[in-house]
């Protein structure tokens, strides 16, 4: 495939959801070496591509030490590799020991300038493969789980205590009485109703994650009785 259908295909998969991961020499200013088409022209990519320095480093600066991308990350040693520039719009994640930018993300892309193909592949850490692990679960959409429901009758009262499996940025809970829908709104573990009123209720929760909102919530039915 040359680099402009290659291109055009990579935003097409994006559109339709995907995450793209990319190493170094999708980074690579040689001729044809990195996509163009659409995802060049579109601005997809977090580096600039730039010249393949090999240059032997580690690891360095952590710019977003926070970012779940960067979870659990070795020394990530690597003599395989790009010089790139930083692309108008991308986050830093992280730089390499010799300053060079090492890690970014921009949209659904996610790109190191580390090798796949690295030279010391038999004595590294595995942090290129943990790097892509971390994106794929950045961008999962995230399933949700109630791991505590306290009901009440007498005291009218529900609570409910929810986490998500995936990375959840926040949740959206939902109270309706059963056979009837309710709007779903921005909520946090621990939920708690107050003042219900007798009768048959439905209360649903929902992770909302990079990748999009868990589409299948947990419910949990529960009455209040008289």
């Amino acid at each position: 495939m040359d680099a402009t259908s290659w291109g055009n295909e990579l935003v097409t998969y994006l559109q339709h959801g995907g995450v793209v991961f990319q190493a170094a020499y999708d980074n690579w200013d040689a001729t044809d070496a990195s996509p163009a088409g659409q995802f060049a022209s579109g601005g997809y990519a977090p580096f600039v591509p730039g010249p393949n320095d090999n240059l032997s480093t580690t690891l360095g600066q952590l710019v977003v030490p926070n970012s779940p991308i960067l979870k659990g990350l070795g020394t990530f040693p690597n003599d395989d590799n790009t010089t790139d520039a930083l692309a108008p719009g991308a986050t830093l994640l992280a730089k390499w020991a010799d300053g060079r930018d090492a890690i970014a993300v921009k949209g659904r892309v996610v790109s190191t300038t580390a090798s796949a193909d690295l030279t010391n592949v038999d004595t590294d850490d595995a942090s290129l493969a943990r790097l892509a692990v971390n994106t794929a679960m950045f961008f999962r959409i995230p399933d949700t789980k109630i791991v505590k429901a306290a009901i009440s009758s007498p005291k009218r009262r529900a609570s409910f205590k929810f986490t998500s499996l995936g990375i959840a940025k926040s949740f959206q809970c939902a109270l309706g009485k059963a056979r009837k829908t309710a709007a779903f709104k921005a909520c946090h573990s621990r939920k708690t109703y107050k003042n219900l009123k007798p009768g048959k209720y439905v209360f649903e929760v929902r992770a909302v994650g990079n990748g999009g909102t868990d589409p299948t919530p947990a419910k949990k039915s529960f009455p209040i009785k008289p």
